[in-house]
């Protein structure tokens, strides 16, 4: 039963469970099942009335970004579920 109960909770992210010597699970995780989303937006002036093209956007734990088009529209791809902040430079 334990087993049947592990495999359903864990069955998104698990590639394989198994129990050893000492009566514990080893839960090997299947890496492409981690949880990212994509962030689209648009970089605009203090007004909100004027794309602001160019602009940096990036993740605040992260130095790596995307630059925005010069319609100021972005797209950071791949961020991680538990990300809660994005630094905008212009």
């Amino acid at each position: 039963a334990g087993e049947v109960h592990l495999d359903q909770r864990l069955l998104p992210v698990i590639r394989s469970a198994q129990r050893n010597a000492a009566g514990k699970y080893v839960v090997t995780r299947d890496a492409r099942a981690t949880r990212t989303a994509e962030i689209r937006g648009t970089v605009l002036n203090a007004s909100g009335d004027a794309p602001i093209g160019g602009a940096v956007v990036r993740l605040a734990d992260d130095p790596r970004g995307v630059r925005a088009g010069a319609d100021g529209v972005f797209l950071l791809r791949g961020v991680p579920a538990a990300t809660s902040a994005l630094l905008v430079a212009a």
